[in-house]
C-alpha cells in the first residue's frame, strides 16, 4: 500500500509518516513539500492508494490540487485534507470537490487510524470534532419539505455519523442488505449519488444534527 504526504511543512509530514508507520506497520510512504513535486511525481506515473493533501499550501493550494487529482485518479486514489482550518465554508467547499475524508491536523492517532481504514473501505469520514462543532452550524439555504421514513432517518444518521453499512446494521439490528435498500432510497429521494454530498446536503437542510447518542 502506498501513503502520500503532501504538506509544505516537514515537521507535519515527519509526525504523520511516524504514525502511519505506527499504525499500519511497513507500508511505503511517500512525503512532498510543495503540490508541485507531487504533480512532478504524478508525470513519472505513481500510483498512490490514499493521498493527504494539506489544504493552505504556497503557489499550488490544496484545492486545487484535489482537482487535480480527482481528474487524475478518478475515484482510484483515496483523498484525504488534512488542514488547520475549521471554517464552515472552506469544509464545505472542500467536500463538494469529492474527498474521501477531512481532518485537522492535530487529530488524536486512534482516529488517524479510524480515518483511514474507513476511507479505504469506501466511506467517508469527516473528524469527530469538525462534525460536531462546526458542520453544525450549516444552515437550510431554502425552504423545501424533504420527507423521510422514520427507519431512512435512523439510516441517515448513521451515514452522517460516518459508520458503515454494517456498523448501522448491528446498531438497528437490520441486516447490512436492508440497510443498504434504505440508503439507496435515501440517495434516489434526494437525486444524489455520493455520501460526501448526502452528508453536506442532510447538514444544510437540517436533516442531520451530529451528537454522541448515535
Amino acid at each position: 500500500m502506498l501513503f502520500t504526504l503532501i504538506d509544505d511543512q516537514k515537521l507535519i509530514t515527519g509526525a504523520l509518516e511516524i504514525l502511519i508507520k505506527e499504525i499500519y506497520g511497513d507500508v511505503e510512504i511517500l512525503t512532498f513539500n510543495s503540490a508541485q513535486s507531487f504533480l512532478d511525481a504524478l508525470d513519472k506515473g505513481i500510483r498512490p492508494d490514499i493521498v493527504f493533501i494539506d489544504i493552505i499550501m504556497p503557489e499550488i493550494n490544496g484545492i486545487k490540487l484535489i482537482e487535480i487529482c480527482k481528474k487524475k485518479y478518478k475515484n482510484k486514489t483515496k483523498l484525504i485534507a488534512l488542514s488547520s482550518l475549521r471554517d464552515i465554508s472552506t469544509i464545505k467547499n472542500v467536500l463538494n470537490l469529492g474527498v474521501d475524508g477531512y481532518l485537522s491536523k492535530d487529530i488524536i492517532p486512534d482516529e488517524l487510524k479510524l480515518a483511514i481504514d474507513e476511507v479505504l473501505a469506501g466511506n467517508i469520514y469527516i473528524e469527530k470534532n469538525l462534525r460536531n462543532r462546526t458542520l453544525t452550524n450549516f444552515v437550510a439555504e431554502d425552504d423545501i419539505v424533504l420527507q423521510l421514513t422514520d427507519r431512512e432517518q435512523e439510516v441517515l444518521n448513521g451515514l452522517c455519523n460516518g459508520l458503515s453499512i454494517k456498523e448501522i446494521a448491528a446498531q438497528l439490528f437490520l441486516s447490512p442488505h436492508t440497510v443498504q435498500f434504505y440508503h439507496k432510497n435515501i440517495m434516489n429521494k434526494f437525486k444524489i449519488r455520493k455520501n460526501t454530498e448526502l452528508i453536506v446536503f442532510a447538514i444544510q437542510h437540517g436533516l442531520f444534527v451530529p451528537n454522541d447518542d448515535f
